[in-house]
């Protein structure tokens, strides 16, 4: 019985793994795609970011399109390390390798990964709008900041992650004083 839930949790990590794993590379791809984009067609994508955010359509200079594609990566880069970290703890799962350091640490650095990738979100909202609208007329000028459903998606998240690794934290206990009892 004890084996059969201990595969049904290695499978369902086998499972996670490879979610987390397609989402790494896919922020990976991004990442690269938008880099590429500053290199090779800068205007095109300065007309993208004007469409797809909520500023006046300022003319963008060459400086503001690269600092607003730098702060997208930034961004990326945060989730990246949360969801490298998630992978750490469901692979010592998957592996059967349940410890302090292979599944706690990753799942705390998770987690807080995470909550910094809120916070960059929700504070480069400032510096961003500052530099889409550094050359509008005077009045047109702006500060933004906005909190919408994805920062609420995060910040569960966020909390889901802290809360796992507590529990995770408790059940590694739980588990090595099984195996010293049995």
């Amino acid at each position: 019985m004890d084996t059969d839930y201990l595969t049904k949790l290695q499978r369902s990590a086998k499972w996670a793994y490879l979610v987390l794993s397609a989402f790494y590379i896919m922020m990976i791809c991004l990442m690269i795609f938008v880099i590429s984009w500053v290199i090779w067609d800068l205007p095109s994508l300065g007309h993208f970011i004007l469409d797809q955010s909520n500023y006046p359509a300022f003319p963008l200079y060459s400086w503001q399109i690269i600092l607003l594609a730098l702060f997208a990566v930034g961004q990326l880069f945060l989730m990246m390390m949360a969801f490298s970290n998630l992978q750490k703890v469901f692979a010592s799962f998957r592996e059967n390798q349940m410890s302090a350091r292979k599944t706690i640490k990753p799942a705390k650095m998770a987690s807080r990964w995470i909550w910094a990738a809120l916070v960059w979100s929700v504070v480069i909202q400032v510096p961003a709008s500052i530099v889409a609208s550094y050359y509008a007329e005077p009045g047109k000028r702006m500060i933004a900041i906005e909190l919408s459903s994805a920062h609420l998606y995060t910040l569960l998240a966020a909390v889901l992650t802290a809360f796992m690794a507590h529990a995770m934290k408790l059940g590694i206990e739980l588990w090595q004083d099984h195996k010293e009892i049995v």
